[in-house]
């Protein structure tokens, strides 16, 4: 029977059958006399796998599409005898998993899922995956070149391409890995944007060994020599990308990342898959070791290659302190496997204990990046080297210093990596100039170099010192169940009650949703929610963005699990106004989102962007929905249409009344239409007041915000009078950290300058 999952998995067969078939063909056609013939045949069988390896991602697709759940994933899925390789995309899930259901109904279809957690419903993770896995993917052409390289024993021919391919794997895994850290900034509530998780580490430490590579390559292509570093670079970094594929797959890491997955019941199988890469690896390097060529020469000291050559080393050295502690849990694991006990433990202090040690590692390199490439274009010999570094140091010392008195800088290793930034900005700069001055061209090493050290500024004061402002003055304890920390640096917000938060006086202004087709966000309490149509209901016109949408007008939010909290900030300040001040104003909506499906709760940021610092708030806390509301006694007042009154010391009035006639008059409903007015907000309350087979009842509206429970009571037909009855509670509130960043925009920036760089580079390759 030909269905898409047989067709899928017969073509992922095929794929499987031809990539053998023409490995074996180009391999024949190297020795064999009819070389032209068996090349030919090689590529014709190579074409045909491409043909397959699309043809499944067809299917796959049309699976997804057609919400065909019944299907289970992954990779290759055949069976060999015993031995199974991988698992079928195209398995039903009845043959995978043995459930209870599929005995009763074999048929059994699943209903489609819960979906991704909050966390994960953001647009940086529709890209950042599948960036991420073309990065790894890209990985293998520096490897394969290597290989070949070694079992041809064409020691020389693989340089020129592997290094076009080096900088494309570093432009795209850097951009996957930034994404991945603006990903955490914009969307987690922790106000970074890089946590030192082993995930995280999988991934940056594979990069480290791609630019350590093409640094090396560099040297390679310039004096014919370190050809075996350049080798044993090139490969590691794709065996490094098999590793922390194991890590991330296996569910090694499950009980120190927050990132792992867990395990897929294919541990052995990746397993294998990384000794298989490593026992190739070994065997030719072991082989061709001797033949490789080398440089009776040595490089001479501090010359451009010597501090180059330092350079590498010094990559290596930050990636190998990063993975060895990270693969603490594989330790244990062999250790395990073995027989033996082991529970050494990864840092408690992670964030300390990595970047205590990056940050010395990272000024290093910015000053062998400076120094190089001066050496490199401007002198060949180290005596010109105070000439040449004279006047950098100069205003490196100079605007070093004024950083360091303005701020102040007082943390010595802080000092020196403010000092490398700068040095290494200011020396590539004169190599900058030195090119606009002599040449035609400039220099992509020395951009991007400085698009590194930009970058290092911006996490030196982002991460060094960002401020809490929202510290608690008022000496209150917000809840005895919060940490001390908690209680000390949030805020708590009542609505509409102005607190002081560093420079800001804040204004709670409510909660707000999201309208579908609409920009901009809306009150909370102008929608009257409709459970038969899923559906919201206009109480009063409203105007979003230029829009106007209509009193009883139906709409749709975008998403009825987020909340957004309004928070306006003014800063009163020198003007040019009347009275001598001006105001700056802003406002901002961090979110929370609940998942029905888990109870989940995420709690999101806002970030107003500035380019001196970003002002970066999330909620804490608010009150719990399903918890009980205690409400007061209820008071009365009588009242007439458009008449001014008091609801809980908020000017109201009633403005207008509205009657309907139901099923065929046995239903009679009066809607009471009340405009509440507090701080300069607008609100709506439409309680109705219903009769029905001579019984009266009663349907409150409650004003949230205002802690207010409304009641059309009564009507008094004699004076054309209605009896408005309320309740109280506590009013909204929200709790609520701010914290400052400063100068985090120079990460991106100084990002966009070494991808620059890099791109200039692989044009400049390419030509």
């Amino acid at each position: 029977m030909f269905t898409a999952g047989n067709i899928g998995h017969f073509f992922v067969v095929s794929s499987f059958v031809f990539s053998l078939v023409f490995i074996i063909s180009f391999l024949i056609s190297e020795k064999s006399k009819n070389k032209i013939e068996w090349f030919r045949f090689g590529s014709l069988t190579f074409y045909i796998h491409s043909f397959f390896i699309v043809g499944i991602f067809i299917v796959i697709y049309y699976l997804i599409i057609n919400n065909r759940f019944e299907y289970y994933s992954m990779v290759l899925g055949i069976n060999l005898f015993y031995i199974k390789i991988g698992s079928s995309p195209f398995i039903l899930l009845r043959d995978a998993i043995a459930a209870p259901i599929f005995q009763l109904n074999p048929d059994f279809i699943p209903k489609d899922g819960t979906g991704l957690n909050p966390l994960l419903q953001n647009y940086w993770m529709v890209i950042h995956p599948p960036t991420l896995f073309f990065g790894f993917a890209l990985c293998v052409l520096p490897f394969a070149y290597a290989i070949s390289s070694l079992r041809l024993a064409d020691y020389i021919g693989w340089i020129e391409p592997v290094k076009k391919s080096l900088i494309v794997s570093i432009i795209v895994l850097g951009i996957a890995i930034m994404m991945g850290a603006y990903w955490a900034y914009e969307t987690l509530n922790f106000g970074g944007y890089w946590n030192w998780d082993p995930v995280e580490n999988a991934v940056y430490v594979p990069w480290l060994f791609l630019v350590a590579s093409f640094h090396s390559i560099v040297l390679t292509q310039k004096n014919r020599d370190n050809y075996k570093l350049s080798l044993i670079l090139s490969i590691l970094s794709f065996l490094l990308i098999l590793y922390s594929t194991f890590l991330t797959r296996s569910g090694i890491l499950g009980d120190s990342s927050v990132h792992s997955f867990t395990d897929l019941g294919l541990s052995g199988q990746l397993l294998l898959y990384l000794f298989s890469f490593i026992f190739i690896s070994t065997y030719y390097l072991i082989k061709r070791w001797k033949n490789i060529p080398t440089s009776e020469k040595e490089i001479k000291k501090y010359s451009a290659d010597f501090w180059l050559f330092i350079g590498v080393f010094t990559l290596l050295l930050m990636a190998f302190q990063v993975i060895f502690p990270t693969s603490i849990p594989v330790y244990n694991s062999i250790v395990g496997f073995f027989g033996g006990f082991s529970n050494i433990a990864p840092p408690v202090q992670k964030e300390l204990f990595y970047s205590n040690a990056q940050i010395w590692f990272a000024s290093t390199i910015a000053i062998l990046s400076g120094l190089a490439q001066m050496l490199w274009w401007k002198g060949k010999k180290f005596e010109k080297l105070i000439k040449l570094i004279s006047r950098p140091l100069i205003l490196t010392m100079l605007i070093s210093s004024s950083v360091i008195v303005f701020y102040p800088v007082n943390n010595i290793s802080y000092m020196i990596l403010l000092f490398s930034s700068f040095f290494s900005i200011f020396a590539n700069g004169s190599v900058l100039l030195y090119f606009f001055k002599n040449r035609n061209f400039i220099s992509s090493a020395s951009i991007s170099h400085i698009g590194v050290a930009i970058m290092l500024i911006g996490i030196l004061f982002s991460s060094g010192y960002s401020s809490i402002v929202s510290q608690n003055y008022t000496g209150l304890v917000w809840n005895n169940d919060f940490p001390d920390e908690v209680n000390q640096n949030n805020m708590l917000l009542f609505l509409n009650e102005k607190r002081k938060i560093g420079k800001y006086d804040v204004d709670y202004l409510g909660k707000r949703k999201q309208l579908k087709n609409y920009s901009g966000y809306i009150n909370e309490n102008y929608l009257e929610y409709i459970p038969l149509l899923n559906k919201h209901i206009l109480k009063k016109d409203v105007d979003l963005n230029g829009n106007t949408i209509f009193e009883n007008d139906t709409v749709e939010v975008e998403n009825q699990d987020i909340t957004y909290f309004e928070l306006k900030f003014t800063n009163k300040r020198r003007g040019f106004d009347n009275d001598g001040y001006g105001y700056d104003e802003f406002n901002l909506f961090p979110k929370v989102q609940t998942d029905p499906n888990s109870d989940m709760i995420v709690f999101s940021p806002d970030i107003k962007n500035n380019f001196i610092e970003d002002f970066y708030v999330h909620v804490r806390t608010f009150p719990d929905p399903k918890q009980e509301i205690v409400w007061k006694e209820k008071d009365s007042i009588v009242v007439k249409i458009d008449e001014t009154f008091f609801l809980n010391d908020y000017v109201s009035v009633l403005e207008k009344i509205t009657t309907k006639n139901i099923n065929n008059k046995n239903r009679f409903t009066v809607e009471a239409s009340i405009n509440i007015m507090a701080n300069n907000q607008e609100y709506i309350a439409k309680p109705v007041y219903i009769i029905e087979d001579n019984k009266v009842g009663l349907i409150p509206d409650i004003i949230d915000d205002l802690g207010i429970k409304i009641y059309l009571s009564e009507i008094i037909p004699d004076s054309q009078s209605f009896k408005i009855t309320f309740q109280t509670t506590q009013k909204n509130w929200v709790i609520i950290e701010a914290v400052q960043k400063p100068l985090i925009n120079l990460l991106w920036i100084g990002f966009f300058i070494l991808l620059f760089g890099l791109f200039l580079s692989l044009y400049r390759t390419k030509r």
